[in-house]
């Protein structure tokens, strides 16, 4: 993990296009001159006082400063001379790293060898954790991609949800504002308007989502994650694999994994403000935040809260859709409130305490139309969420190298839809419904060396915990209603073996880290599942990287998948496609849920090259390669009902003649309708066609990204930057 000391003091005025910002910055050019005044004392209160002086960010991990004292600071120095007098003779060295002025404090290596942490660890960083890994210093062999705080002011993003929508790996359909009822098919609406992740368009539901490493409550009954809920402000970086990742993280975790980390070390206030609206009507927006955090010698605090208020696009605003019924909303109207509070402290000098809680509220309010006639009837949607959670955690260093933390987490997200028809001018409530989630977990975990090896120190991390979902839909439909919990219990092992390493003086072979993984998960009632991950990371030179991995995923189905309520309805033959059946013959279509629906399965290969020039600083470029086939996807198998009885594809999921046995099990415990004209009579029914949830499917994606980023530092401190990137994704399903 890592400790980060900084100050940042802002306040900033956006109205439209023009900008008023008034600003002492948190970290101002490294090669400006500062008058210092910091007396010898630990390392643990001299940084913070140096940092606060200088107006930088320094991260350094607890474990590297502790019982190091450092030198008196006094006059005046560029940032990097001051640091270098601080730090004379502690066997810690200071290094930049980043475009925003942010230095890192790390242990001195000898020379020729490398950093701690193994050769993989190139960046000083020996005591963080990196998504991707659950060893600290281990360099993930998957992707990464890193968006860090500046990264998102500079780039203007108002919001969570903006900032994963640019990332091209991440699709923008499914769970996002404006975003219509039943797309994806039939997975309902999106409640909240809220935004979720989802990388190669695999689904919300097949990336994992983690805020500071924890798993919080799905939400909705799409069961994923809103990372809008989060205020902008109170985020430090957020870091996607783009690979598959259950052999660590468990369910979900099929195309990546998505961790946002908050800020924990902060001192000052921070206030901002945003408005907007669009040239032709409706979408006027508003956005107020503020964060504040304050450091004592043992500890720190932070605590951040936004407002936004989002108004309505209406058809009738815009020209294309001016024509159709009034009560089409083509966007969303959307306010919402958010909180975020971290506070960690020492208990003792090797045992730490933290926590991070939030809370968020939402409305949301849209119309639809049947068809597109102005005087067709409408609905009215308002919905109203909720949601808040509380993750603690104790970490505990046993000894100078080995790290044991206990952590669990608690957190609920309720979504209220209350829904209105209006046909000839009367209106009246369609829906009162509330789609409760909620979650539960404790993991132990413990990481550090295990034994030296000539290219460098291996390392292993192991593991385990409990984790129990509820979901929960209350209808004022009673047959509507639904209630259902699944549990997994679990362990896991990652292993980091440094074969060789810089210091071995090997030509074309700087280093080579192997790396595997593995992860055990009981879902009773479900399945069992052992999930594997094999890596190779290695440098040719110090111009290269090579890493390559192969792994397999899992997602288990959603308890909205397995639970949804089940229907049968009852249809005449030719209703369904059937033209050969006798006159006055029907058919049974079933629709809803399986309890017993299996998990969906993966088998993930990725190989990447990065390029970073010693010649050229600043300069990185990385090229990727994905192959991910991906089967027994929960999907309903038939997607144009009215070919059940004629299209052979669907051949395998209808019964033909049914015994009355199986007439009976149809209608077991559903809710029956009958849309057949007659009443039901067993002689009748010629077909049952089943398009309950069905794990079926299957797809393949194969495709590449590309990365280039160049930072150039210019002679007064301030840093250009140059970034491009793309992806191109091959996706073939069998549905």
């Amino acid at each position: 993990m890592r400790g980060q000391f900084g100050l940042s003091v802002q306040q900033q005025l956006m109205a439209g296009a023009a900008a008023l910002v008034m600003a002492v910055s948190a970290s101002p050019a490294r090669a400006q001159t500062r008058t210092f005044d910091v007396p010898a004392q630990s390392a643990a209160h001299s940084i913070p006082i140096f940092a606060k002086q200088a107006g930088i960010q320094i991260v350094a991990s607890g474990n590297t400063v502790r019982a190091k004292r450092t030198n008196v600071v006094r006059g005046s120095y560029t940032v990097l001379e001051g640091l270098r007098v601080l730090l004379e003779g502690t066997g810690l060295t200071a290094s930049p790293t980043g475009a925003n002025g942010m230095i890192t404090i790390q242990a001195a290596s000898a020379p020729g060898e490398a950093p701690a942490g193994g050769a993989a660890a190139n960046d000083g960083s020996a005591d963080i954790v990196v998504t991707g890994s659950m060893i600290r210093g281990g360099a993930p062999v998957s992707p990464t991609i890193s968006v860090s705080q500046a990264d998102i002011r500079r780039s203007g993003y108002n919001n969570m949800g903006e900032v994963a929508r640019s990332i091209p790996q991440n699709f923008s359909g499914g769970q996002n504002p404006g975003i219509g009822i039943g797309i994806p098919v039939a997975n309902g609406e999106n409640f909240g308007s809220g935004s979720s992740i989802n990388l190669r368009g695999l689904g919300q539901d097949a990336t994992l989502t983690l805020l500071n490493g924890h798993r919080v409550a799905n939400g909705g009954n799409r069961q994923s994650v809103d990372v809008s809920a989060i205020p902008v402000d109170a985020i430090e970086r957020i870091e996607i694999v783009t690979d598959g990742a259950s052999a660590l993280y468990g369910s979900d975790a099929v195309a990546g994994v998505a961790n946002i980390i908050l800020k924990q070390d902060y001192q000052g206030v921070a206030t901002s403000a945003r408005f907007g609206l669009a040239t032709e009507g409706g979408n006027r927006q508003q956005q107020y935040n503020v964060v504040a955090g304050t450091q004592w010698n043992s500890g720190g605090a932070i605590v951040a809260y936004e407002f936004g208020r989002d108004t309505a696009i209406l058809a009738s605003q815009r020209s294309y859709a001016a024509q159709t019924n009034p009560g089409l909303t083509l966007y969303p109207f959307i306010k919402h409130h958010s909180a975020i509070v971290n506070l960690h402290q020492d208990i003792l000098d090797d045992v730490k305490f933290s926590i991070d809680g939030g809370y968020s509220w939402r409305a949301d309010q849209r119309g639809y139309s049947l068809n597109t006639t102005a005087t067709a009837p409408h609905y009215e949607s308002r919905v109203r969420s909720s949601s808040f959670f509380v993750a603690p955690s104790i970490r505990w260093s046993v000894s100078s190298d080995w790290l044991v933390s206990l952590s669990g987490a608690y957190g609920e997200d309720h979504g209220r839809l209350h829904q209105q028809l209006t046909n000839n001018g009367a209106t009246s409530t369609t829906q009162l419904t509330c789609l409760c989630n909620s979650a539960v977990s404790v993991e132990l975990k413990a990481d550090g060396p295990l034994l030296d090896l000539p290219g460098g120190v291996a390392k292993l991390a192991l593991g385990g915990g409990y984790r129990r979902d509820n979901f929960r839909q209350d209808s004022m439909y009673a047959s509507s209603n639904i209630e259902g919990h699944q549990a997994d219990h679990y362990g896991f092992a990652e292993l980091n073996i440094p074969v060789f390493g810089a210091s071995q003086n090997i030509p074309f072979v700087r280093s080579l880290v192997l790396s595997a993984a593995a992860r055990y998960d009981n879902y009773p009632g479900v399945d069992e599942v052992v999930t594997p991950k094999l890596g190779l990371s290695y440098a040719p030179t110090g111009d290269f990287d090579i890493r390559g991995s192969w792994g397999r995923s899992f997602k288990v189905p959603t308890l909205y998948q397995r639970y949804v309520a089940q229907s049968a309805t009852i249809y005449r033959a030719t209703t369904l496609g059937g033209s050969a059946f006798p006159t006055g013959s029907t058919a049974i279509f079933l629709l809803g849920g399986r309890p017993d629906l299996s998990p969906e399965r993966a088998e993930t290969w990725t190989t990447s090259i990065t390029f970073h020039p010693a010649r050229v600083p600043g300069l990185r470029v990385e090229a990727t390669y994905f192959d991910i086939s991906y089967r027994n996807r929960v999907i309903m198998p038939i997607s144009l009902p009215q070919q059940s009885l004629s299209n052979p594809a669907y051949a395998s999921v209808v019964n033909y003649n049914p015994t009355s046995s199986a007439l009976a099990a149809a209608l077991a415990d559903k809710v029956i309708y009958n849309y057949s004209g007659t009443p039901y009579n067993p002689a009748t029914v010629v077909a049952v066609v089943d398009d309950r949830n069905l794990n079926i499917a299957t797809q393949k994606l194969r495709g590449a990204d590309l990365t280039a980023e160049y930072r150039h530092e210019m002679a007064n401190g301030d840093t250009i930057t140059l970034s491009a990137s793309g992806s191109y994704l091959d996706s073939k399903q069998k549905l």
